[in-house]
């Protein structure tokens, strides 16, 4: 076999495997919807999430990457682990310049396209909003106007005043993650534990 025959005969089996794994991708995006309502009908509105954040912070680091592909949930246990910490940074109540985010530009919070400056917490919390947001709806919310619509008219009060407060448009407006913990929406989850580690 030439020289040629053998780089299209590579090609052709690179192009197979990137469709096999897409394939395989798509199958466990498809799963994602399942998993996501069994765990919220389960345990109902778990804040392993914020607890996580909340970890990462008080450990100095400013994770500006989160969103769902970056969250592990072990659908046994529900044990919830942050990865991807490639876009984190060293935390500092300063403050960053916007240009230092590095996140998802559909979980960009507002502030760092209008303002020269965004803070760590205000940040992680719009994160936090927008996949909460979208684990009870589905997909993303359109945040380009002060009122969020919620497209499942099953979601309750008290998770509909979780998001929208995460999700105000002044970061100043936005809770403390102590804040969302202590709301009423999160009363009755199991205690949480939350050990952090950058392996």
């Amino acid at each position: 076999m030439s020289g040629f025959a053998k780089k299209c005969e590579r090609g052709a089996q690179k192009r197979k495997n990137l469709r096999d794994k897409q394939q395989r991708r798509q199958e466990l995006l498809n799963k994602i919807p399942k998993v996501t309502i069994k765990f919220l009908s389960k345990f109902e509105y778990d804040s392993h999430l914020v607890v996580a954040v909340q970890n990462c912070i008080e450990h100095g680091v400013f994770d500006t990457d989160i969103h769902p592909a970056n969250i592990l949930i072990n659908t046994n246990t529900l044990d919830l682990k942050l990865i991807d910490f490639s876009c984190g940074q060293l935390f500092t109540a300063a403050g960053y310049q916007k240009n230092d985010y590095r996140g998802a530009p559909s979980y960009c919070p507002p502030e760092i396209l209008s303002k020269p400056r965004f803070h760590a917490i205000p940040a992680n919390v719009w994160h936090l909003g927008l996949i909460l947001y979208e684990m009870v709806n589905g997909s993303l919310p359109c945040t380009d106007s002060a009122e969020i619509l919620f497209e499942n008219p099953y979601v309750s009060k008290e998770c509909r005043s979780v998001v929208k407060m995460c999700l105000a448009h002044d970061q100043a407006k936005r809770p403390m993650l102590e804040q969302i913990v202590q709301h009423r929406w999160f009363s009755g989850t199991r205690s949480l534990r939350c050990e952090f580690s950058l392996s």
